[in-house]
């Protein structure tokens, strides 16, 4: 809880004694001070899945996920079982800023897609990475924890493409360019990235969104 992120799943029981598996995040509150952010409270998302589909939710990839003490950000297993039903399958990427929804189904969404997909919060820290993400990027959950997405940018990186996405996210905006970008190792590859703000449940599809999820696509070398 050091840096405000964490996350676990750990078999709990409901007050008749049954057992479920429980998918705990937990995402920092910041505020703004004299010496620029501050911790100041810690919110926590619970979602709760029966353990007859649970026992299946634990095909994590070790070398990808590294647990550390203090160092457990998220990174969305691969349940074969789908504890949504058919509603998260339908659900494509685009449609997600629409849905206002618990960060839980963006979550499990993560976990189901296929792509590339890394989640921030709205000042730009890294909440969560997928396994796709991890496949192409190289990096592993615990090397990204409180990073921004600026870890992949390097020597060849254009910076007016990087502010451009910026401003864009700034308005609460949809955001698309093609940058050069690094993997881990500095290893180039051109990457197409879209970026879209998540709206809280409540907000009316205000413009300050609390977070982003982006979706990379390697389209060159």
């Amino acid at each position: 809880l050091k840096t405000g992120y964490a996350a676990a799943e750990l078999i709990n029981y409901k007050k008749d004694g049954t057992p479920f598996l429980n998918r705990i995040v937990l995402i920092p509150v910041v505020s703004q001070c004299a010496h620029g952010t501050r911790l100041t409270n810690t919110v926590g998302i619970l979602d709760g899945t029966p353990l007859s589909g649970a026992i299946m939710m634990t095909s994590m990839d070790s070398q990808h996920y590294v647990h550390q003490p203090h160092r457990s950000l998220p990174m969305p297993p691969y349940p074969m079982h789908n504890p949504h039903g058919p509603a998260l399958g339908n659900l494509g990427f685009d449609m997600l800023p629409s849905q206002a929804a618990p960060l839980s189904v963006t979550l499990d969404y993560m976990a189901y897609s296929s792509e590339p997909l890394i989640l921030t919060d709205s000042i730009g820290r890294i909440c969560s990475a997928n396994k796709p993400w991890v496949d192409l990027c190289g990096y592993t959950c615990a090397e990204i924890e409180g990073r921004t997405c600026s870890i992949l940018q390097g020597e060849e990186t254009d910076q007016r493409e990087v502010e451009a996405l910026n401003t864009k996210i700034r308005k609460g905006e949809r955001a698309e360019a093609t940058v050069v970008n690094y993997k881990k190792g500095n290893r180039r590859f051109l990457n197409n990235v879209t970026i879209l703000p998540l709206q809280s449940p409540g907000s009316g599809g205000a413009p300050d969104a609390s977070f982003f999820i982006a979706r990379l696509k390697e389209v060159g070398a």
